[in-house]
């Protein structure tokens, strides 16, 4: 009996302590839980709430990667339509030599033709890059497609008129575009000195502009030269393409 008696004390104590330790264990998790939810509701108090655009008074809502300049939207719309328009001349001519007969030019001036087709291609790339990449704005003119139409009949009828005829029209276009952009690089100088990016891509599209220019007609960019002045061809090419500049700028 007293060993019985025994073992029923040494169960009890056993059972007692095990609730001790349950309670104990049980308390010091409340206790982490408490204090973990406290650091948890001080770090949100602390932490920067991100703001939510759709609520009422949310405060710097974003709007466009940049505030658009006026300006600036006139002077990417010109560079694009007349880019625009002498790719579509360029097309129209390498599309009307192909088929031959008496549009045919030699192999060499083809191949020119091609390179300045791919330089075109290059600077409307490159405005459109600028849109994307580094947040310019700017509205094409609404006069694309009429520009690019009246370029393709021009450049198909100029393939009649043989090799010389062809290179001078590109010539009066091409210092039609470079005296743009570099009047361009001058406004930017004069009234927006901190628009070196857009300056910097107007000084590369009219730097590879003049390379065919001075490849093909140096005299052409010497100011004491005669030669564009009796080269009606370059003449009326750089005059159309500077009216077409000033009406595509603005509409």
């Amino acid at each position: 009996m007293t060993s019985i008696a025994h073992t029923k004390a040494l169960a009890a104590m056993s059972a007692r302590s095990l609730r001790i330790a349950a309670a104990r264990f049980a308390s010091a998790a409340a206790t982490g839980e408490a204090s973990a939810a406290e650091g948890r509701t001080a770090a949100a108090g602390t932490a920067p709430r991100r703001p939510n655009w759709l609520e009422e008074n949310c405060g710097d809502v974003p709007t466009h990667p940049r505030k658009q300049d006026d300006e600036i939207s006139e002077m990417l719309r010109g560079g694009h339509a007349i880019q625009v328009a002498h790719n579509e001349f360029l097309r129209a001519k390498l599309s009307s030599a192909r088929r031959g007969g008496a549009t045919a030019y030699d192999e060499a001036h083809v191949q020119t033709l091609q390179e300045l087709k791919a330089v075109e291609e290059k600077a409307i790339e490159r405005i459109e890059n600028a849109v994307k990449e580094r947040g310019f704005r700017f509205r094409p003119s609404a006069l694309i497609p009429l520009v690019q139409c009246s370029n393709a009949v021009v450049g198909g009828a100029l393939t009649l008129f043989g090799e010389n005829v062809s290179t001078s029209y590109v010539t009066g276009v091409k210092i039609a575009i470079s005296d743009y952009y570099n009047d361009q690089i001058r406004e930017i100088y004069e009234k927006k000195p901190e628009q070196t990016e857009l300056k910097e891509l107007f000084k590369t599209a009219r730097d590879e502009e003049l390379e065919f220019v001075d490849a093909h007609t140096p005299d052409a960019l010497d100011p004491n030269s005669k030669e564009e002045d009796s080269n009606s061809v370059v003449t009326f090419a750089k005059a159309s393409s500077k009216v077409l500049l000033q009406i595509s700028k603005t509409v």
